[in-house]
């Protein structure tokens, strides 16, 4: 069986009944000081589960604003997606109030971000926009 590791608040821990786990996977969940994980954390949870018997970390899951409010910085969100890639856990990260975290950072978002968030594309017809850090987004006005 293979894992997801998130913060305890994370969405998939505390509000989606069980939906990962009843796919076969188990989320492992970090206590966090301020719902976000870290490469330490990270690796703290992959120093624990080595053992053949135990739930193997393949996953990492982020939300970005976090569920407690927090935002990831730019360095936070490089750091993290250096040690899955190092590590070669997938890295997913919870859109759902990416909006919210893209307003209130205070970071540079630029193309080259591009390699650590991907925004999707909605299915209904509205415009494109580009905000002024040159992120592009359809259907949403940043």
């Amino acid at each position: 069986c293979q894992g997801v590791l998130c913060a305890e608040t994370g969405h998939i821990n505390v509000h989606e009944t069980g939906a990962i786990e009843a796919t076969g996977h188990k989320v492992l969940a970090m206590e966090t000081a301020d719902g976000k994980l870290t490469p330490a954390l990270i690796q703290k949870a992959l120093d624990i589960h080595t053992d053949e018997h135990m739930v193997q970390p393949k996953m990492v899951y982020i939300s970005n604003s976090t569920e407690v409010g927090t935002q990831y910085t730019k360095a936070e969100l490089e750091a993290i997606s250096r040690i899955c890639r190092l590590k070669g856990l997938y890295l997913f990260m919870d859109g759902a109030r990416m909006g919210s975290a893209l307003y209130f950072s205070c970071q540079t978002f630029s193309k080259s971000s591009s390699e650590l968030i991907t925004f999707p594309r909605f299915s209904h017809k509205s415009h494109s926009t580009s905000n002024s850090r040159g992120v592009s987004v359809s259907g949403i006005s940043l």
